[in-house]
C-alpha cells in the first residue's frame, strides 16, 4: 500500500493537471519514474513540470504561519535541472481543495516559502499569468 505522502503527491499532480487542462493546455504524465511529474504542451512547445504538495503549515521558527516547499531532489542528486524541469507547481491541499502557485525553475533555490495569507485564488491567477509571461507566451 502506498504511503500517505505518495497519495498527497498524486493528488497535487491531479490538481495541477486539471488546472492546466481547464486553461486549454495539454498535460502528459510519465509512465515511469522521472524527474518530471508532468509535461505540458503550449503552442507546440513542451515544458517539464515538478509538483510539490503540502497539506499543513511549516512548523519552523517563523512567527507567521507559512508553507514550505522543498525543491531539491535529494542530497545526492541536488536541484532539478532547469533544462528538464522548467516549472514548479506548489499545491496547498487544505486551502479550497488545492490552490496552485507557479514558479519558473531557475535552478538556484532549495526551498520556496509562502505565508498563509499569500495562498489565495488571486495569487494563483497572478502566478499563472506571470508564468505565461515568463515563458513568453500569449494568453491561453
Amino acid at each position: 500500500m502506498a504511503h500517505i505522502t505518495q497519495h498527497r503527491g498524486k493528488a497535487g499532480e491531479n490538481i495541477v493537471s486539471s488546472f492546466f487542462l481547464s486553461k486549454g493546455i495539454n498535460t502528459f504524465s510519465p509512465d515511469a519514474s522521472s524527474s518530471r511529474d508532468l509535461m505540458i504542451e503550449i503552442d507546440g512547445k513542451f515544458y517539464g513540470v515538478q509538483v510539490k504538495t503540502v497539506s499543513r503549515v511549516d512548523s519552523g521558527t517563523s512567527k507567521r504561519r507559512r508553507y514550505r516547499f522543498y525543491v531539491k531532489r535529494n542530497s545526492k542528486e541536488g536541484d532539478y535541472d532547469p533544462k528538464k524541469v522548467h516549472i514548479y507547481c506548489f499545491v496547498v491541499l487544505n486551502k479550497f481543495n488545492g490552490l496552485v502557485l507557479f514558479e519558473i525553475n531557475k535552478g538556484n533555490r532549495s526551498a520556496y516559502y509562502y505565508y498563509e495569507d499569500q495562498i489565495t485564488f488571486e495569487s494563483q491567477d497572478k502566478s499563472f499569468k506571470k508564468l505565461l509571461k515568463n515563458l513568453q507566451l500569449a494568453k491561453v
